[in-house]
């Protein structure tokens, strides 16, 4: 059993000498940043909302909760739509292309 021990000890020195968690930690810092260009998450605080960017598009969504009613429908904008729907407001946007 202590030869086990030994051994798996061993490999887990041999990972961090060759530098594989830094690929780990580069990796792992890669994939946040990629997901906070898609998604956030603004619950709680002044402006409690969610933000969702769909991958490969233009197309953006932003949901937040209002704690008053603000009604029910929609204005129509170039390129986005704001919606009302009781304590809900969103914005649902297609971002311009860039030159």
């Amino acid at each position: 059993m202590r030869g086990l021990f030994y051994l798996v000890r061993s490999i887990i020195d041999d990972v961090r000498e060759f530098g594989l968690s830094a690929a780990l930690d580069n990796l792992r810092d890669d994939a946040a940043t990629v997901l906070n260009r898609h998604f956030g998450n603004h619950l709680g605080g002044s402006m409690s909302g969610v933000f969702v960017r769909v991958p490969f598009t233009r197309v953006s969504f932003w949901v937040e909760w209002r704690e008053v009613n603000v009604g029910l429908g929609m204005e129509r904008a170039e390129g986005s739509l704001e919606f009302f729907l009781g304590h809900l407001q969103g914005v649902a946007c297609i971002e311009p292309v860039k030159a």
